[in-house]
């Protein structure tokens, strides 16, 4: 598939495409470049989103699907968690989904008890690093790479890489298995050569390095999300929750997403969110494809467009010339 494709498919989902708001829950001293990311790649792919502040009574727009909490650095009270529980729960027809994305330092006690109580997705405060060259970023061991797993939602870009600056060690708690009503999988996995370290260690007066511990088991994961079928209300249907966290806050900082070709973090995440969300047309436009705007065409292709602009432009230009000049001579 072209680039000109991709971008017609694109432009052609914004305009025809029933695609629901995303809602960016604010008022907890969010990142506001790292939201600028995220509304970036959410307008990539045709999807609007709504800033919605959950400290406040307003309604939560009822007609968005799927919620977004952007590494908060202020936790969640207990008035705002029964909020957002009742607007997944959605007056007991549910269908509506949840995306966190944490930050490195700042730990929100309600809100991953929240979560892991009742999606069974631990947000540990244990920071993942590389030991092993190939598997960083310019050097630097706090940006790494880990393997995008084999799951329903990643099945044609399992094994591809994604690079996650300092992320945040995620424990799925229930076994994958797709015919379950419950379970949680990884997206990204760390292999051995991973290392952790504790979120409270002072980086500017430690060598982190000489402060990390390898984990009790591997793979550990540093992307993961929890998938529950239930009984709608008032319909013999089941419908679906996902809740998906995101160990790294500048997952889709566009630094990563615009200039780093071997990290497919945009279409991980999209491939996800897109089935997740209902969205079934399969369109990706990352930050690199609006960057780099190339066209390739094959050989066919190339052809034509060959014929059309050497012999049929030029010939239909110099007729509609001589139209013209024809009908000028006999006014």
């Amino acid at each position: 598939e072209s680039m000109v494709e991709k971008v017609l498919t694109t432009s052609l989902l914004r305009v025809t495409a029933d695609l629901a708001p995303v809602v960016l829950f604010t008022g907890h001293g969010e990142d506001t470049d790292v939201a600028a990311g995220l509304v970036r790649t959410f307008g990539n792919n045709g999807y609007e989103a709504v800033p919605h502040d959950i400290t406040t009574a307003a309604e939560i727009p009822p007609e968005a699907v799927t919620a977004v909490i952007l590494a908060p650095q202020v936790d969640f009270n207990e008035s705002e968690i029964i909020r957002l529980r009742d607007w997944l729960r959605n007056d007991g027809m549910w269908n509506r989904n949840l995306i966190l994305f944490a930050s490195p330092w700042d730990d929100c006690p309600l809100l991953f008890e929240f979560i892991g109580e009742e999606y069974n997705l631990e947000i540990t405060s244990d920071l993942i690093v590389e030991t092993k060259a190939g598997n960083i970023y310019n050097n630097s061991a706090f940006f790494s790479f880990g393997t995008v797993t084999d799951t329903e939602f990643t099945a044609r870009i399992a094994g591809q890489r994604a690079l996650s600056p300092l992320p945040r060690r995620i424990i799925p708690k229930r076994a994958y298995d797709p015919e379950a009503n419950f379970y949680t999988v990884s997206l990204v996995d760390y292999g051995e050569t991973a290392r952790t370290f504790v979120n409270s260690i002072d980086i500017e007066s430690y060598d982190i390095m000489d402060s990390t511990v390898k984990a009790e088991a591997y793979p550990i994961s540093a992307m993961a999300y929890a998938h529950k079928r239930q009984q709608a209300r008032d319909i013999d249907a089941l419908v679906d929750t996902y809740v998906m966290v995101v160990g790294a806050e500048e997952f889709l900082n566009p630094n990563i997403t615009a200039n780093i070709k071997t990290a497919a973090n945009e279409t991980l995440f999209m491939s996800v969110f897109n089935a997740i969300s209902g969205n079934t047309t399969g369109a990706i436009i990352t930050s690199r494809m609006i960057n780099n705007p190339s066209i390739q065409l094959d050989a066919a292709s190339a052809s034509w467009l060959s014929i059309l602009f050497v012999g049929v432009l030029p010939i239909g230009t110099l007729a509609a010339g001589l139209v013209v000049f024809l009908r000028r001579r006999h006014l």
